[in-house]
């Protein structure tokens, strides 16, 4: 099979394997995990096959999920057997390849931990790229996968990578790493030529006369696009001078188009289900508002891009679990902070925006200066990553 490299998504993810692929004799490993709310899978072949795409000069390998095994099957026992298959074969392979290094992330840390278990001079790298819910569950097991994944965070890695995603990342770490594994966050990169940017065909129906308030990301309830919905069903009673944008797709896409029909005011949202960098770079620069209500974490990629293009933001005031600690250290007072699941403060918060371009400038304004402090182009950022694999066999 033969494919064209056109990533989309993570840029970490991608990044890395670019950057890995350029430099080193690697094969990747891929894992068809497809279960669970909020996470979809297009792989569906029933047999593990190897891939030759052109931009990739590495060999790129996919273990099949559950579509291995017979439909007749129940799902959860396929779910089961396919964690087994995977992980046996992913052994297998790592041991008999003779690797100078395995770097593995959360989905295969079981095989990570195992491989270092066995193979104690085998060199493995796990790379977090934040930290869920369910990896806070694991430190306080009340079931068998809990402990199974206490148990694999603990083992004397050679090295822990983690995106400083603002997930609180820095206090799990702590609690979950062996102390004898050294421990390094990352903060994410950005595409410092903001300026590259292009209009898309998909904004030429939106309103030129009104100002405009931004939401990008999944339409998951943990995203916090219902905070965002909500808030614009308020808005839209006191003020009409606006037009919402929810540029992403998900599982509560449908309620939330249920939520803005029977409050009557479809006019002023639009709902847009993927774009380009560069086209989400376009709507950066023409946002008054650009709005992140994340449960998880503030410092994605897509609003670490909105920090680069200066964007007048609200996010969420979190306190528990150290989520954001880091975000709210590093911005500071250049973003306007509300209370998660409270659209009414939501809806207040944006229209004092709205009726002020004082206090849309006075945000932008500081965010422009306090980013010089922490932001870093990508080429930056992967070099550090790069540098830290590299001290491994050193």
């Amino acid at each position: 099979m033969n494919k064209v490299w056109a990533p989309t998504g993570v840029p970490t993810i991608y990044k890395i394997i670019e950057e890995l692929d350029k430099r080193y004799d690697v094969n990747f490993f891929f894992t068809a995990k497809d279960s669970g709310k909020g996470y979809f899978s297009s792989w569906h072949h029933t047999k593990d096959q190897f891939l030759f795409v052109k931009g990739i000069n590495s060999r790129i390998n996919i273990i099949s999920g559950v579509d291995f095994f017979p439909d007749f099957l129940p799902l959860l026992i396929k779910k089961f057997l396919r964690e087994l298959r995977q992980s046996l074969k992913l052994i297998f392979l790592a041991y008999t390849g003779k690797y100078d290094l395995i770097y593995i992330d959360h989905a295969n840390i079981l095989v990570g931990a195992i491989l270092k278990t066995i193979f104690p001079k085998l060199n493995v790298v796990f790379r977090i790229m934040g930290v869920y819910p369910s990896m806070r569950k694991a430190l306080e097991p009340t079931k068998l996968s809990h402990f199974l994944f206490r148990w694999a965070y603990s083992r004397k890695y050679n090295l822990v990578i983690c995106t400083q995603d603002g997930s609180g990342v820095e206090c799990w770490l702590d609690k979950a790493i062996n102390n004898d594994t050294p421990k390094k966050i990352l903060l994410n990169g950005v595409s410092l030529n903001s300026s590259s940017y292009e209009e898309s065909t998909k904004f030429l129906s939106l309103p030129k006369n009104k100002k405009i308030i931004v939401y990008v990301g999944k339409l998951e309830y943990y995203k916090g696009c219902f905070d965002f919905v909500e808030s614009v069903v308020i808005l839209s009673k006191t003020s009409r001078n606006f037009h919402a944008l929810v540029i992403g797709v998900g599982n509560e896409e449908d309620n939330l188009k249920k939520i803005i029909n029977k409050a009557e005011c479809s006019h002023l949202i639009s709902f847009i289900p993927r774009l380009s960098h560069k086209e989400i770079m376009s709507v950066f620069h023409s946002a008054n508002i650009y709005v992140s209500m994340n449960k998880l974490g503030n410092l994605s990629n897509v609003n670490l891009e909105a920090i680069q293009s200066d964007c007048c933001m609200i996010l969420p005031k979190i306190n528990s679990n150290c989520i954001d600690n880091f975000t709210r250290q590093i911005l500071k007072d250049s973003v306007c902070y509300c209370e998660p699941d409270n659209p009414e403060m939501l809806a207040k918060k944006m229209r004092e925006i709205l009726k002020s371009k004082k206090i849309e400038i006075s945000y932008k304004e500081k965010l422009k200066d306090y980013k010089q402090d922490f932001l870093i182009s990508w080429d930056e950022r992967m070099l550090k990553e790069i540098q830290l694999l590299e001290n491994i066999n050193k």
